[in-house]
């Protein structure tokens, strides 16, 4: 049976749609030794999974950006830009959210630009006294 899908206010439900546009730009834009606007997209406890790896709390959300960026995966100079697409955001009890969103990761931009990689984005998100942030992003690739 389908999960119940009650909307958000329409403020809220913005929120978190800029929440995640804000997340795929940082990660295309921030430096790694400038992570703080990435990293604000989160929870202190959230959890970044993907079939390769799994990352709990904001240290290890850290380490992970910070290896993506040291192998050239994303991040500035790597000339990637994440797009996001087809996204829903829902209510999901009182003062939690859930994002779904396709993605995909698009390389050599400044040449002949090459999709790199589609997936899936499933966020939950929580409400906090300073706005909306991802508390579980799970990505699925394909």
């Amino acid at each position: 049976m389908a999960e119940p899908r009650t909307r958000l206010d329409p403020a809220d439900d913005l929120a978190v749609r800029n929440l995640v546009a804000r997340l795929a730009m940082m990660a295309d834009t921030a430096p790694i030794d400038a992570l703080e606007d990435y990293l604000a997209c989160f929870t202190d406890e959230a959890v970044w999974e993907s079939p390769t790896e799994v990352r709990r709390g904001i240290a290890e959300v850290r380490l992970g950006a910070e290896e993506r960026r040291r192998a050239g995966a994303q991040g500035p100079g790597t000339h990637g830009r994440h797009v996001i697409s087809t996204q829903g955001v829902w209510a999901h009890g009182e003062d939690r959210a859930v994002s779904e969103s396709y993605f995909m990761a698009v390389g050599d931009t400044v040449g002949t630009p090459t999709p790199r990689v589609v997936g899936y984005y499933r966020d939950e998100l929580a409400r906090t006294p300073t706005g909306w942030r991802i508390a579980h992003r799970h990505v699925t690739f394909g």
